[in-house]
């Protein structure tokens, strides 16, 4: 665990949840040390899903790339990715959350566009767009994260909101419970919290300038697709 200074009321907190992937976490960390928000301005606060063991490496790891801006990492047990991410989250203390998975990779500008999102948005989530690598890419296909549903007028659906480029105020998160710590399995978890924060009164834009690439394809994982079909499935039976 990193010393963790306090934040400024204005400020923001990036939520992360890792799990084998302590290379591409590095390069999440060098990510944010490339942002243009200043250093002071915001805070990582991870969960790892690994064992203890691995749970110490990756901190050492992050401890030896000196990082100009305070982080914590907590974990060491693999818990379902919600309740991970209200862990994560128990420790933030900006006044937004920007929701940013291990294999996004924000750009230079995506913080300091999320902040600025929400001091003219006090109301809303701000839904950054995700892009696939080139080296990545086969053909001219697109994936599913790189075409959300657009409403017209920078508005944004609840659907599009997910863990990994999206924002919210810390107040509306904490209000509704965050993510249901009870919810299981592969993917549901984003809507079911999304429906919740849209009962709150929260309404949901787009953040064209606050992009990040997302290291991995979806179209060819036919079983997340299957198994994410199933907890949508369930969030609609609610």
């Amino acid at each position: 665990m990193n010393a963790v200074p306090p934040l400024a009321s204005g400020s923001l907190s990036v939520v992360t949840v890792t799990r084998d992937r302590p290379d591409l976490l590095l390069r999440k960390a060098q990510a944010l040390a490339r942002q243009t928000l200043a250093t002071d301005a915001f805070a990582w606060r991870i969960w790892s899903n690994d064992p203890p063991a691995a749970t110490d490496a990756t901190r050492q790891r992050l401890q030896g790339a000196g990082l100009p801006f305070a982080w914590s990492l907590d974990g060491g047990e693999e818990l379902p990715v919600g309740l991970a991410r209200n862990r994560a989250a128990e420790r933030a203390c900006g006044a937004v959350l920007l929701l940013s998975d291990d294999d996004c990779l924000p750009d230079p500008d995506a913080l300091a566009s999320h902040l600025a999102f929400h001091a003219d948005h006090p109301n809303a989530a701000g839904i950054g767009p995700l892009r696939l690598p080139d080296e990545l890419r086969r053909g001219r296909r697109a994936e599913p994260f790189e075409r959300p549903l657009r409403l017209g007028g920078g508005r944004a659906s609840w659907i599009n909101l997910t863990g990994a480029n999206s924002s919210v105020p810390s107040d509306a998160f904490r209000a509704v419970g965050g993510y249901d710590p009870a919810w299981r399995g592969y993917g549901g978890e984003d809507p079911e919290l999304a429906l919740r924060l849209r009962a709150h009164g929260l309404r949901f834009r787009h953040v064209p300038d606050a992009g990040a690439i997302h290291v991995g394809r979806v179209w060819d994982d036919a079983d997340k697709a299957y198994r994410a079909g199933w907890a949508h499935r369930r969030v609609a039976d609610r």
